[in-house]
């Protein structure tokens, strides 16, 4: 009998919103207070309230409980890196990305998962060009060159999201080379075409499943789960999240 596919949810939210400071630690507040530009303090306070309130309804603790840490796999610090639950009895992975003033937050049991999101620029911005270079491995960059300038903004963002959403996933982040980590087409079905080289976190060219996603109007995202059995994919509101967090808050 064939085994039903694992379960991975996505909840996106918007953070052009008072984000709800007071659902957060201590070290994230100071953390959010120390960045410069008002979008990205936002966009983090936002990101970690939604996570916080997921990863509370499953552990059945407040939301300033929820037992949250971070590992950086270069310097060892623990104030930033992928985040953990520190005394986890759930199994639970999760993976958080915001751009803009889009948030997301991906779920699992079981299997490691990491979610991206990019804006979608069409309009063929050099700097995307840049990352292209930098990112894309020879037969990639080939395809990106053949692709009309006013498209390339757009496929840009859609490699990149694949290729960083597997990279979250396995742990590597961008201490791995993107170029060394080969994806399908911006125009094809979002799928792992080759690791050039083992990923450092796994010591392997783990399999990894990848769906492309429907962050909103403006951006696109990407969702990888590790393991080759087939994952389906339910896409949700995250704001309706954080408006009910809002209102727990106003009642406690």
């Amino acid at each position: 009998m064939m085994r039903a596919p694992d379960r991975c949810q996505v909840w996106w939210a918007t953070s052009d919103r008072s984000a709800d400071g007071g659902l957060l630690s201590d070290a994230e507040r100071a953390r959010a207070g120390r960045l410069r530009c008002a979008e990205d303090r936002l966009g983090f306070v936002t990101a970690r309230a939604l996570l916080r309130l997921l990863l509370a309804d499953r552990l059945d603790v407040p939301p300033v409980a929820v037992p949250l840490g971070a590992a950086c796999r270069v310097c060892g610090a623990n104030d930033h890196g992928r985040l953990r639950l520190d005394g986890d009895p759930t199994n639970v992975s999760f993976s958080v990305t915001r751009r803009g003033a889009r948030v997301g937050v991906a779920m699992t049991e079981g299997r490691a998962v990491g979610v991206d999101v990019e804006a979608a620029d069409d309009r063929g911005d050099p700097a995307r060009a840049a990352l292209a270079a930098e990112a894309l491995g020879p037969a990639e960059l080939a395809t990106y060159r053949r692709i009309p300038v006013g498209d390339r903004g757009r496929a840009m963002a859609r490699w990149w999201t694949r290729k960083e959403a597997v990279l979250k996933a396995t742990g590597d982040g961008l201490g791995f080379p993107p170029a060394k980590l080969r994806v399908s087409r911006p125009d094809a079905p979002a799928a792992l075409v080759a690791w050039e080289v083992p990923s450092p976190s796994t010591a392997s060219r783990p399999p990894v499943r990848l769906q492309d996603l429907d962050p909103g109007p403006g951006y696109v995202g990407c969702v990888a789960v590790l393991g080759s059995h087939p994952i389906r994919v339910r896409e949700l509101d995250g704001d309706e999240v954080l408006r009910g967090g809002d209102r727990r808050a106003a009642t406690a």
